[in-house]
């Protein structure tokens, strides 16, 4: 459960669950296949150099993918928008 303060998020409460074998939410339907990709990876705790090399990309074009997710999100943290993902995957389930 997302922790908030002032309407953003800064922490998070709950279980840890294996990302692996459970299924990911519906992706917020303004990011594109890629900004996809690198919230998945930012879901699973990887840095953006460990995200530049799984997705064969520069450091930059990574960073940049994440400010365009933190940015269509509202977020200001990498860890708020997996949260804001997460927590609105399930708003609309």
């Amino acid at each position: 459960m997302p922790l908030a303060s002032g309407g953003h998020v800064i922490g998070v409460f709950g279980q840890v669950r294996n990302i692996e074998d459970s299924a990911s939410p519906s992706p917020p339907p303004d990011l594109t296949p890629r900004q996809v990709e690198v919230l998945h990876l930012l879901e699973r705790g990887h840095s953006t150099k460990q995200i530049a090399g799984e997705l064969h990309l520069s450091v930059e074009t990574v960073r940049n993918h994440v400010r365009s997710v933190l940015g269509t999100l509202g977020a200001h943290s990498r860890l708020e928008a997996v949260a804001l993902a997460h927590h609105g995957a399930l708003a609309a389930g």
